[in-house]
């Protein structure tokens, strides 16, 4: 008895030390990001980035000039990025829900056959999508516009098949 709680323990601890050294791990590019965000361009392309920290040479002027460079464009792309990712979540979370619980709960014909064009979606890499995809929004006129971005994606297989 004493043997399996001495084995269990060692799991656990082996367990623990393992998503300890992942987690390190997934945190170095972080580390990375933000040391390089106190650091001169010139600096970083010339000793490329590194992991040394040298306070004397630290500065702000990279926050600074993203706030302020191009009249602060820079809330002009967070706003787009906040309004493109919170219309297409909902409208994602609407559409395939219906889809999914059409395709779940009711039976008719040609469900099956619907069903499989889900399944064939989830196979074709979206990378090959994206010209046929550019090719409509020019040709609907969508260019530039949220609807351009937005429309493209709100009905991905995935979500229709998790749904179901």
């Amino acid at each position: 008895m004493e043997s399996i709680k001495t084995q269990n323990r060692l799991k656990t601890t082996l367990s623990v030390l393992l998503m300890v050294f992942l987690a390190i791990l997934v945190m170095v590019p972080f580390y990375f990001m933000i040391v390089s965000s106190f650091k001169d361009v010139s600096v970083i392309f010339a000793n490329g980035i590194n992991v040394n920290i040298d306070f004397s040479k630290m500065n702000f002027d990279n926050y600074k000039s993203l706030w302020t460079n191009q009249n602060g464009i820079y809330w002009s792309w967070y706003k787009n990025s906040l309004v493109i990712t919170v219309v297409e979540t909902v409208l994602v979370l609407v559409f395939t829900s219906m889809v999914g619980y059409g395709l779940a709960q009711y039976d008719f014909k040609g469900r099956k056959f619907i069903f499989a064009l889900v399944l064939v979606m989830m196979m074709v890499p979206p990378s090959i999508l994206l010209l046929p995809l550019y090719k409509l929004v020019t040709q609907l006129g969508l260019m530039d516009s949220y609807a351009g971005v937005i429309l493209p994606y709100v009905v991905p297989a995935s979500s229709i098949f998790f749904f179901r």
